[in-house]
């Protein structure tokens, strides 16, 4: 065979996994967006008088619960950890076969070419999954992350496989205000165009921060707009979405790439299995 169906050729636990890993996907998206939805963060904006700079102040009336957005991560995280697992485990068993160290059995996720060809006693992974028919095998080698030209120990895989360890130990989600989610409403004055702001900018603005805008923190102040002409606001209170990132050995990972990633667990399997991925 150079092709298996999940609950058919193999288990079906494989696609009992992905969608357990999808359905909490689902769930935490949607979490996120009813919380930006519901207004929890705005900022509060003041024009100075010659009319050219505008001052804002962060205001939180609540804090997104974090650590329950981490649990659901986490549990979609760790089923789809499980799913891949759960693969490398049925096909190393095909026509069965029986592997020297069932223990050894789950899904590589090599960062570097010797994790994989190691013939030594630490053993790499084709040495590990020998038991693999060779089709599946080299599709497995062919989605490691040493074979990307960018950083592998960043991939999407890689990631995947830092989340679990981590997840077994702390929450990994954090927030902060996003500066490039504000929508500032003015009109400006017809007899000023042409003219600059002190940093030489004609027809336009400079943004500046006003301290650290990656604290949510309710009075902080946030960002500063010089604008070259004069202006007129249409509100002083606008709306601020969250910027959520996920902590990766002390590194921020942007949550949508991350989410992203572990939606294309799904794709990945059924490409090792030699399968058009189901709609």
């Amino acid at each position: 065979m150079t092709s298996v169906r999940p609950g058919v050729e193999i288990s079906s636990w494989i696609e009992m996994k992905l969608s357990r890993s999808l359905h909490h996907l689902q769930d935490l998206q949607g979490r996120l967006q009813l919380w930006d939805a519901a207004g929890h963060t705005w900022l509060d904006l003041t024009l100075s008088n010659d009319r050219k700079t505008v001052t804002s102040v962060l205001r939180v009336d609540a804090l997104p619960p974090l650590a329950e957005y981490s649990l659901i991560l986490g549990d979609a995280v760790h089923n789809a950890r499980s799913a891949l697992d759960a693969l490398a485990w049925e096909l190393s068993h095909l026509n069965h076969a029986k592997p020297d160290d069932e223990k050894a059995i789950y899904f590589p996720i090599a960062t570097r070419k010797g994790e994989w060809d190691d013939k030594g006693p630490r053993k790499g992974w084709a040495t590990k999954l020998a038991t693999i028919p060779e089709p599946y095998l080299t599709r497995i080698r062919e989605v490691q992350p040493y074979n990307q030209k960018a950083d592998p120990q960043n991939s999407g895989l890689a990631v995947l496989a830092q989340m679990s360890n981590q997840d077994k130990h702390r929450g990994m989600i954090s927030a902060s205000a996003n500066a490039n989610q504000i929508d500032l409403e003015f009109s400006i004055e017809p007899g000023d165009l042409g003219q600059s702001t002190p940093a030489g900018t004609i027809d336009g603005m400079d943004v500046a921060p006003l301290g650290d805008v990656g604290v949510l923190e309710d009075g902080r102040p946030f960002l500063k707009w010089v604008m070259s002409p004069r202006v007129t606001l249409e509100r002083t209170r606008t709306l601020v979405g969250l910027a959520y990132t996920v902590d990766v050995r002390g590194k921020p990972f942007d949550l949508t790439s991350v989410l992203g990633e572990l939606l294309q667990v799904r794709s990945l399997i059924y490409h090792v299995c030699n399968l058009p991925t189901p709609d």
